[in-house]
């Protein structure tokens, strides 16, 4: 609640009380790196994702949202790593996977493998607005 009337700095000291209390609290740990993200503190969004991950390593929210903030600072293939974990593994959200998957290889210039994960990712949901727009970025970028 916090986070949406963007009281940021109050949410992060409601999550540090609240780790204080119960460290292994992954969904806390996932909140508080999701608010840092919000304030561009990346490194310490990172560091919180970490901490679920080490805890649950199948928090895929975490996963998600690391590769996410990876992929925002140029991080390419550590981002790559996070959502490939994702494929396969989690059906909730293997299609965002490859959407984020393909955007990355459109980053680094690996157009056809992009257009694949794009095509992977509208396989599974054909109204996903987020892959059909970047997969028609991708598509502009071919030669």
């Amino acid at each position: 609640l916090f986070a949406l009337a963007k009281q940021y700095k109050l949410a992060i000291q409601c999550f540090t009380i609240s780790l204080s209390i119960n460290p292994n609290d992954c969904i806390a740990w996932c909140n508080k790196g999701s608010i840092f993200e919000c304030v561009g503190l990346y490194k310490m969004a990172i560091d919180c994702f970490d901490e679920a991950i080490k805890i649950n390593p199948n928090d895929y929210s975490s996963i998600l949202y690391r590769g996410q903030i990876l992929t925002t600072i140029g991080k390419y293939k550590s981002a790559l790593k996070c959502f490939n974990k994702l494929i396969n593994r989690c059906p909730l959200y293997e299609c965002q996977a490859f959407c984020h998957k393909a955007f990355v290889l459109n980053c680094l210039g690996r157009y056809n493998e992009a257009i694949e994960c794009f095509d992977r990712a509208l396989a599974m949901n054909p109204s996903f607005g987020l892959a059909l727009s970047r997969k028609g970025v991708t598509l502009s970028n071919l030669k």
